[in-house]
């Protein structure tokens, strides 16, 4: 090989070794970019992190409250069922669980319910022509 040959063929190689480096530059600028979004990722993660334990610390303490309030609760029910219980009268049948509402009130809300409707209006005597037994009786037992 002539001293021109091995001159090219150095030369070539040495552009392709630059185009190589030059590649990895911009690899490793890319790689850069990936590292601080990866970094910022982490920095928010570690916030919500202790966003979240902050939260949770708060829900355990709401919890014991209740917990508490509940513990407190349960005496003093039993409490008023002995007390109620000491006057003769059966503690379940005075108990506050859901009690019927009277018929009464049942049918005042339709009295109430027929007199918001505009005097005169079509809806007004329709609803009085569907409840009209009930709108007496409302009437009747005021």
């Amino acid at each position: 090989m002539t001293l021109e040959q091995i001159n090219e063929t150095l030369t070539k190689e040495l552009e392709a070794i630059k185009v190589e480096a030059a590649s990895a530059v911009a690899k490793l600028g890319d790689t850069e970019k990936l590292l601080a979004e990866a970094t910022a990722a982490v920095v928010a993660l570690d916030t919500l992190k202790a966003e979240h334990a902050e939260t949770l610390k708060a829900l355990e303490e709401a919890t014991a409250k209740v917990a508490a309030l509940e513990a407190a609760t349960a005496p003093a029910a039993a409490q008023a069922a002995a007390v109620v219980a000491a006057c003769g009268v059966d503690p379940a049948a005075i108990s506050p669980e859901a009690p019927e509402a009277p018929a009464a009130a049942k049918e005042a809300t339709v009295l109430d319910r027929w007199q918001a409707l505009p005097v005169g209006s079509k809806e007004r005597a329709a609803f009085f022509k569907a409840n009209k037994t009930a709108i007496h009786a409302a009437l009747m037992g005021r």
